[in-house]
């Protein structure tokens, strides 16, 4: 008799293997790289609170104050913890970390995929472990990810992806046990990942698409009451953000209208859609199309119009594929 229960073992071990492979295969050429002096490592890395060392001064000007106009306490801990660990600013060392996490952000989503496929029970036990493989091997290899690895500054995008996937994780396990134990695990990884990169503070977001996911009742009213905590945290980070990175919350007159912001929004979505789906061409830098103050080009008003088109034309589709709107949702997020 064939032990099955072994078997599903070593396949994801296999898996989890040929994972690793493949991106050390990849990415390897990256500890050849230097810093880039000239683009944010020559401040972002070189400063003093990554050469202080571990001491309670440095630790409280990392966590109280902000980083030319950036919050990223979590960020700047690591880079103080691998100067530390060195010694010195040794590339190679900085760029094996950032493959390091970016490893461990690709098996976290492996693992993360057939924990969503098991609890959600809309994906048969044969195919679970294959789908979740595919995810996390686009994940590990796409172009749109080599940025964040190649680029040691772009450590922040690894960090908060880490700590916000070990969040998701947790909280399926809060779903499944209801152990209060995963709950403050889940919300402490929140703002762990929230200290990596302020993108983070739509964590809340991503626990209400993995509750319909798992067909939670929305209906339900201790749900809200236990998303709560994570939506007022959330409200409050994104606060300090506004604060931060403008030195206050007033927007002044130099940025752009909330209608602009809703254009662009539109215009992200299809831009990051169609490089994810055709990586070509791709730059370091992407500026907006115009500048605040400036009139916006007749062509971008064409983005919210194509949304509206899409979201009206394939409601019908969109609705009877979960999977479809689960990923758009989850690449949305």
């Amino acid at each position: 008799m064939i032990d099955t229960g072994k078997n599903k073992v070593l396949t994801s071990l296999f898996q989890c293997c040929l994972l690793i492979i493949v991106t050390i295969l990849v990415y390897y050429p990256i500890v050849y790289n230097d810093f880039i002096f000239l683009w944010d490592d020559q401040w972002q890395v070189f400063c003093a609170t990554t050469e202080d060392g571990f001491n309670w001064d440095n630790m409280k000007v990392i966590f109280t104050k902000p980083f030319h106009n950036q919050y990223f306490p979590v960020n700047q801990f690591f880079y103080m913890l691998i100067f530390t660990i060195t010694d010195n600013y040794n590339p190679l060392v900085f760029h094996l970390f950032s493959l390091f996490i970016h490893i461990i952000n690709v098996l976290i989503g492996y693992v993360l995929f057939v924990r969503f496929f098991r609890l959600s029970g809309r994906v048969q036990k044969e195919t679970m472990n294959i789908i979740a493989f595919v995810t996390a091997l686009l994940f590990a290899v796409h172009p749109l990810n080599v940025e964040s690895v190649a680029w040691i500054s772009a450590s922040k995008i690894l960090i908060y992806t880490m700590f916000y996937l070990l969040g998701l994780y947790c909280y399926t396990m809060y779903v499944e046990n209801k152990k209060i134990i995963f709950y403050s695990l889940t919300l402490l990884l929140f703002l762990l990942s929230f200290g990596g990169k302020e993108q983070a503070v739509v964590f809340p977001i991503s626990l209400l698409l993995i509750d319909w996911l798992l067909n939670r009742n929305f209906k339900d009213a201790d749900l809200w009451i236990e998303k709560s905590p994570f939506i007022l945290v959330a409200f409050l980070l994104g606060l300090i953000t506004l604060y931060v990175s403008h030195g206050g919350f007033s927007f002044g007159g130099q940025d752009y209208s909330v209608w602009e912001r809703v254009v662009f929004c539109c215009y992200s979505f299809f831009e990051y859609l169609f490089k994810w789906l055709f990586p070509v061409k791709l730059l370091y830098l992407y500026p907006f199309p115009f500048l605040p103050g400036e009139t916006m080009p007749i062509w971008l008003y064409l983005y919210p119009i194509f949304f509206i088109v899409i979201i009206v034309s394939f409601r019908k589709i969109l609705i009877g594929h979960w999977p479809l709107i689960f990923g758009l949702l989850f690449f949305c997020d």
